[in-house]
């Protein structure tokens, strides 16, 4: 009985996950590239508690991004897009966040954004424009809430 017995309880430590539940989240605000554009909305996907992964659909474009957790209210990233309705930009940015309440809590968000980007000029929506595939640096700030 004791051989059962401990066999039943070295199995449940084994088959018991050892990863939490992740954590789902989404966020609205504005600025330049975080959210997809310069507003927009983003679901954020928590791998584990240090890695995580978003994407972002906005007013002018779209976003996907990954985040590393650095502390309790600073995370770090990286973001990739395209602004479609403005030239079809493209942009590769590093990125660092702060949440004011926390990284798993609701709420505010400030950061800062500073990478590449695809220049081609500016022309909003159905207009031609000559794909230069010229790059240039960037940087950006943006700020939103995290519900």
């Amino acid at each position: 009985m004791k051989k059962i017995s401990l066999t039943l309880a070295l199995m449940s430590v084994l088959l018991t996950p050892t990863t939490t539940i992740a954590k789902d989240s989404f966020s609205t605000g504005g600025g330049y590239f975080e959210f997809g554009g310069h507003i927009g909305i983003k679901y954020k996907h928590a791998i584990d508690d240090t890695h995580s992964l978003s994407a972002a659909v906005g007013l002018l474009g779209y976003s996907l991004g990954y985040e590393y957790t650095l502390s309790e209210n600073m995370t770090a990233g990286l973001t990739m897009g395209q602004q479609v309705t403005i030239a079809s930009d493209g942009y590769l940015v590093g990125k660092m966040n702060y949440h004011f309440q926390g990284v798993d809590t609701a709420s505010w968000i400030v950061g800062v954004s500073a990478g590449v980007k695809e220049s081609d000029g500016d022309c909003f929506i159905f207009c031609e424009t000559e794909d230069t595939e010229q790059i240039e640096s960037t940087v950006g700030i943006h700020f939103g809430y995290q519900f």
